[in-house]
């Protein structure tokens, strides 16, 4: 009974911790995928084919308004870059995933000062189409918390609720 008590204590204070991406996107076929954004991410990515397309709704609800088409393409077999639609066919941003010795020194020493006991899993960067805007979106890792940093291409931090509307929506 003890045990059990301590470790939902546990994970009631590590949850109110950890950070969460939105579980409303669901794997789609490319016949669900408007042809409109099927237009563009051939345009954007002619010789590369799509490996999954998702798609993010509002909320679980098979009935609730998609907020955005996810196309996203192998490399290599592992690494991945994604591109991100409104429904009505406009890119919103394209993702690409990058090695931890890509991101600029500076922020990398910025994360060693704030977040000491932390390692980088895994980063990404996001080129946000209007403004044009580049943000490295890292994922930080200590004994299985997951924490979220958000940096701009001047290597200044962004809190997660500065972040553009377009990025904002992954965590609903």
């Amino acid at each position: 009974m003890r045990t059990t008590t301590l470790l939902i204590i546990f994970i009631s204070f590590f949850a109110g911790y950890s950070q969460e991406v939105s579980k409303n996107i669901q794997i789609i076929s490319e016949d669900d995928v408007p042809f409109e954004i099927l237009e563009i991410q051939e345009d954007l990515y002619p010789f590369n084919l799509v490996s999954e397309w998702q798609l993010h709704r509002e909320n679980r609800n098979i009935d609730s308004a998609p907020l955005r088409y996810i196309g996203t393409i192998a490399k290599d077999g592992n690494s991945k870059s994604s591109a991100s639609y409104s429904p009505e066919g406009m890119l919103l941003f394209k993702s690409e995933i990058i090695l931890p010795v890509t991101i600029p020194q500076d922020i990398n020493l910025d994360i060693k000062k704030k977040h000491p006991k932390f390692k980088i899993q895994s980063a990404e960067l996001i080129t946000l189409t209007f403004p044009r805007k580049e943000i490295y979106w890292i994922n930080l890792l200590n004994e299985g918390m997951l924490q979220y940093v958000f940096y701009d291409a001047s290597s200044k931090e962004i809190q997660k609720k500065d972040l553009p509307m377009e990025l904002l929506i992954l965590f609903r």
